[in-house]
This record gives C-alpha cells, sequence and structure tokens, in this order.
C-alpha cells in the first residue's frame, strides 16, 4: 500500500497495515466513525472541534475518543488530541477512499436530472 505522507510517497508493509486495521476493526461502529472524522482533520486538534464535526451527541463522542485513547487509536497531547501514530492516522484516512470514490463516481439520479435541465448547477 502506498500512502501520501505532506506529498511524499510513503510505502506502508502490508503487516504493518493489518495490524492497524485489526487495532481500529475492534472499535465500536460509533469510535470507528469517530476515527474516520479524525483522520480527515488531521494533526492534532481539540474535542471541540471532533465533536462538532462528527455531529454527534457530546456524550457519545467523548464515549468514542476514551475508547480510542483505551486501544492507543488517539492519545492526549496537552489539551488537544493527536493519533498514537502517523500511520494509524494514514490508514483511518485511507480506509475512507473507497467510499468516497463510490460518492464521487455514482451522481444521484436526482442530480442527474437537474443538470439536464439546468447545468450551471
Amino acid at each position: 500500500m502506498e500512502l501520501r505522507d505532506e506529498g511524499a510517497a510513503v510505502s506502508l508493509p502490508a503487516s504493518v497495515r493489518d495490524l492497524v486495521v485489526r487495532r481500529l476493526d475492534r472499535l465500536g461502529a460509533r469510535s470507528q466513525q469517530v476515527a474516520a472524522v479524525a483522520a480527515v482533520i488531521g494533526r492534532r486538534f481539540d474535542f471541540a472541534l471532533l465533536h462538532s464535526a462528527s455531529g454527534m451527541e457530546e456524550r457519545d463522542a467523548a464515549e468514542a475518543v476514551d475508547e480510542m485513547v483505551r486501544h492507543h487509536v488517539l492519545q492526549a497531547v496537552g489539551n488537544h488530541l493527536d493519533f498514537t501514530h502517523d500511520r494509524v492516522r494514514d490508514v483511518a484516512y485511507g480506509r475512507l477512499l473507497p467510499r468516497a470514490d463510490v460518492f464521487c463516481i455514482a451522481p444521484s439520479p436526482r442530480r442527474s436530472r437537474r443538470r439536464a435541465r439546468d447545468p450551471a448547477t
């Protein structure tokens, strides 16, 4: 697997990627969702931003963060949160790409009809 790291291609051995995937898979669905949001946010962020971006109730987001800390996905750095390692973030982010591709490639029929009527939208 090839990942981008500040513009340079970085190769991640399959065994390392599999280890990180297993760690992420041990998280509950809510925590996996918050991990994906955190991966999009990037490095060092505060809970308020993560909570807002997640769209979850504060308690649900806090419980998800707590689970991710227990599973060594996130760590507290002062008043901020961060991934325990750049590669954990890279894998969490990389897991989003197949789903994002589906949404980008397959426009909704409603949107296609709207474009047919008004090409400016």
